[in-house]
């Protein structure tokens, strides 16, 4: 069962969503879904990881794209309030994930981490 969001980022996203667009705040609310994926236990190598996960999960990078496209053309009140709760679950997203070796450098960070789903 996936572990709950610290309160403080339940805040942030509840602050935040009245003020966006419906497709912006359900994009919002699908990121905070995959911030409450399990946790990833710790792998002694890069091949044990490859070998238990074997494959990166396509949808929440293009969900996070939607969000990153949202905070350019907001402004104001609404851009500080949606960066940070995108922010926080940011940063509970990285804590799930894993950095993937195979991943395009070129890419945001986002595209770049192995998930399971």
């Amino acid at each position: 069962m996936p572990q709950r969001l610290p309160a403080a980022v339940r805040r942030k996203v509840a602050e935040a969503a009245p003020m966006l667009s419906d497709d912006i705040a359900e994009a919002l609310y699908m990121w905070v879904k995959c911030a409450m994926l399990p946790r990833f236990e710790p792998f002694r190598t890069t091949e044990d990881m490859f070998r238990e996960i074997g494959h990166r999960w396509a949808s929440p990078p293009y969900i996070r794209d939607v969000l990153e496209d949202a905070l350019h053309v907001q402004s104001g009140r609404t851009r500080r309030l949606l960066a940070a709760a995108v922010n926080a679950i940011d940063r509970e997203v990285t804590s799930r994930t894993l950095p993937d070796p195979r991943g395009d450098r070129g890419a945001p960070w986002w595209h770049r981490r192995l998930w399971t789903g």
